[in-house]
């Protein structure tokens, strides 16, 4: 990849064991998610252990929302910011 791309969101997918509070094992969606960012050549921005949590008594808990980046270096840094106040609805 020759152009800086930042990606994120939910991708409902963990990267590795130690992102999953039950580290149950892997899905195989995993080995394919993890073999797309290293074929693209993205680097996982560091952040919160957990992303997602079930919400209950015994919950469950993993690391679904990241951001990523094609490899950057420090000629051509990058700043992102959200200033913004999010207004949150159940519906449309």
């Amino acid at each position: 990849m020759n152009e800086l791309c930042i990606i994120g969101g939910d991708f409902d997918v963990t990267r590795y064991i130690d992102e999953r509070r039950d580290k149950l094992s892997l899905r195989e969606d995993s080995v394919h998610f993890n073999a797309t960012i290293n074929r693209l050549s993205l680097v996982d921005f560091p952040g919160r252990r957990f992303t997602w949590s079930n919400g209950r008594l015994s919950f469950n808990m993993a690391k679904l929302d990241r951001s990523l980046a094609s490899d950057v270096s420090d000629h051509v840094p990058v700043f992102l910011c959200n200033n913004a106040n999010l207004v949150s609805s159940k519906g449309f």
